[in-house]
């Protein structure tokens, strides 16, 4: 199993990281020689490049720290369209723009900043007829917000649209009908290249396992009337600046009466806009102020489903395990730091399009013989048989 997981690793290292070229007026962002200051001390991915680096949406090396990023984007120009935030791939097109103008019949803006990140990840599809058929997969799944106008231009709608895009072995899919439900995520593929066709290609549902150095999605995909396996390495995503404040205002606005919330604006209920607007503005340039990490961790405990959440999350069982939403367990002697799911709200079943069923009978089965097909690869990577 190790020597699987270090293969699929190495497998991502080498190709993710050259996958797409992000490119401005400037032309393509250098490589980083050296971390910025405020990285020190903390793991960097390698090899540092300083790319749109394929699905992980940093444009610099990924310092596992979000009040890392205002520095790290100042010091090295990152250009806007490099940001998570707007689903760019190598050709330059705004993917999630073309993924919700297909799928509404008013025209459509994406607006910033991405409401929920349900799944960031890179491995392999394995073709279940033979274990040494397989293609480099990647796959970035979230909601971003959109703005529908209406047909007399005079107002407008905010919306969450479910968006996706995935990448097989360079190749571009965008992923539709997007259903979340618990620990599994499936959705409909569209493509490749182009999300104008009337019907998908396919089908892709995976399921959330945690493991210790990372989670996890294992899971199946059809493609074209072709069976695959599917491993994705879970890529940690971190909050950005932006995206934080956005979620500590969104809570005080949804929750004024707050004792957190009325600390930092005393009138919050008055006017929750205003109230939202002061708090963005206030934990903003107060980044490491304790009552907006509290509405941080107070609005990630509300949404663990969405990466980033999850991640923060982690990392505060990391540095102090015992609170309440760290589940603490072994696996074969090795500590795995997870989420008590009791401890959060539950991730229940999202409302929306319903996916096409193409392998939903295949699934349950196919899932028991993950661990098979593991120990297959396992033994013919060890005696070398093709």
């Amino acid at each position: 199993m190790k020597k699987l997981v270090f293969v699929l690793i190495a497998l991502m290292f080498a190709t993710a990281y050259a996958a797409a070229d992000c490119v401005s007026e400037g032309g393509s962002i250098p490589v980083i020689a050296e971390p910025p200051e405020c990285c020190e001390g903390l793991t960097l991915i390698p090899p540092m490049e300083a790319d749109w680096v394929g699905i992980t949406g940093y444009c610099t090396a990924n310092c596992g720290n979000g009040a890392c990023d205002a520095e790290i984007e100042s010091s090295y120009n990152c250009p806007e369209d490099c940001s998570p935030d707007s689903f760019v791939d190598d050709s330059d097109t705004d993917v999630g723009t073309s993924l919700v103008e297909d799928a509404e019949e008013k025209p459509v803006t994406v607006r910033k900043p991405i409401t929920r990140l349900h799944l960031v990840g890179s491995g392999l599809a394995i073709s279940e007829a033979d274990a040494f058929d397989f293609s480099h997969i990647k796959v970035v799944l979230g909601a971003v917000k959109v703005t529908a106008t209406a047909e007399d231009n005079t107002t407008e709608e905010y919306v969450a649209k479910r968006l996706g895009v995935m990448k097989l072995d360079g190749a571009t899919y965008h992923l539709k009908e997007i259903a979340v439900s618990g620990e599994e995520i499936s959705a409909a593929i569209y493509g490749p290249t182009t999300a104008d066709a009337a019907e998908p290609v396919g089908e892709i549902k995976v399921a959330r396992f945690e493991k210790p150095e990372m989670d996890v999605w294992a899971g199946n995909m059809v493609l074209n009337d072709k069976a695959y396996n599917v491993y994705l390495l879970g890529v940690p995503r971190y909050f950005r600046i932006a995206e934080v404040v956005d979620k500590v205002g969104e809570e005080c606005k949804n929750n004024p009466e707050d004792t957190k919330c009325k600390s930092l604006v005393s009138e919050c209920a008055r006017n929750t806009e205003e109230c939202k607007a002061r708090i963005e503005g206030y934990c903003e340039e107060n980044t490491a102020d304790e009552k907006c990490l509290q509405l941080k961790k107070q609005y990630c405990l509300k949404n663990a489903a969405d990466e980033r959440c999850r991640q923060y999350l982690k990392n505060l069982c990391e540095e102090s395990p015992g609170q309440a939403h760290c589940r603490v367990r072994t696996v074969n002697g090795e500590q795995v730091i997870g989420i008590n799911s009791d401890a959060v709200a539950p991730v229940t079943a999202e409302s929306g399009e319903t996916v096409r069923n193409l392998i939903t009978e295949k699934v349950r089965e196919q899932l028991n013989t993950v661990k098979n097909s593991i120990d297959e690869v396992s033994s013919r990577i060890r005696t070398g048989r093709s």
